[in-house]
């Protein structure tokens, strides 16, 4: 009787590591212009920052959902903006890890991307609009597909608007200029809205669950600023002052970026956690 090889497996139809995970398509995607390994890493890290954030999408996309149905499962959502927020670490980590690439092995690339820029990234245009921040000068930089979509997300509420009108708006008076604004602006620092989350983390145990969402919220904020000012550090050092692949005005352009806050009522309740 032959001897089969113990690696082996008989059944064709057995669900394979490398095949349910398609790694003969993850592991051929980076495709430098050079070979230079500088490059590669580069190509790395953006993929591993692209899988990421279009995971953060579907979360926030699910937190919007289960707000639209239920306004009970608030704990749920505080568990996924904490995982967002965890994803942050990774992001910030990917950072560090492209800051290993000395100022010499970047530029020995930079002509390769042309006029690639993260800033036509649909996966952070769609985050920030998301989270509410809906600046209709990036939509510029958008293909017109991307344009369609982000435009259409534009006109519905951020996950900050649900939260507003769904958790905090049956509870507190909330102006209705809040209530009934036009989505495709950004949300301005509203008092009553302060006072909503103000009387929340003062009454910790009449709103538990609130309280924990504005925690979450903060922390999670707190580390986009981290995320935004990486970024800001990376791009000193690598395009200094020089405009942007996307020919924004490089380093100015995302110091304005990390200066917008999502959720401004709650920033100002930090000290509370």
């Amino acid at each position: 009787m032959p001897k089969t090889c113990p690696f082996s497996s008989n059944n064709n139809s057995e669900v394979r590591y490398n095949n349910y995970l398609q790694l003969d398509k993850i592991l051929t995607a980076q495709r430098p212009l050079s070979n230079l390994d500088g490059e590669y890493l580069f190509i790395l890290v953006h993929q591993v920052k692209e899988l990421w954030m279009d995971f953060i999408n579907k979360e926030i996309f699910f937190i919007k959902r289960e707000l639209d149905i239920s306004t009970s499962s608030i704990k749920g959502i505080c568990e996924r903006i904490s995982r967002i927020t965890l994803i942050f670490n990774q992001l910030i980590s990917a950072w560090d890890v492209l800051n290993t690439l000395d100022l010499a092995q970047y530029k020995s690339f930079r002509d390769n991307l042309g006029n690639a820029s993260g800033i036509q990234s649909l996966n952070f245009r769609l985050f920030e609009f998301l989270l509410g921040n809906r600046d209709k000068e990036d939509l510029k930089y958008s293909n017109d597909i991307e344009l369609e979509k982000l435009e259409e997300e534009a006109t519905k509420p951020s996950v900050y608007d649900e939260i507003i009108q769904k958790l905090l708006s049956p509870i507190f008076s909330i102006d209705s200029e809040v209530i009934d604004r036009d989505y495709c602006k950004k949300h301005n620092k509203n008092l009553s809205v302060s006072n909503a989350w103000k009387s929340i983390f003062e009454n910790k145990d009449k709103y538990g669950d609130l309280f924990l969402l504005g925690k979450s919220l903060i922390l999670l904020e707190e580390k986009i600023i981290m995320w935004k000012s990486k970024h800001i550090e990376i791009a000193k050092k690598y395009i200094e002052k020089q405009k942007g692949t996307g020919e924004t005005e490089g380093v100015e352009y995302l110091k304005q970026k990390r200066g917008y806050s999502f959720f401004p009522e709650l920033m100002k309740l930090k000290a509370f956690i």
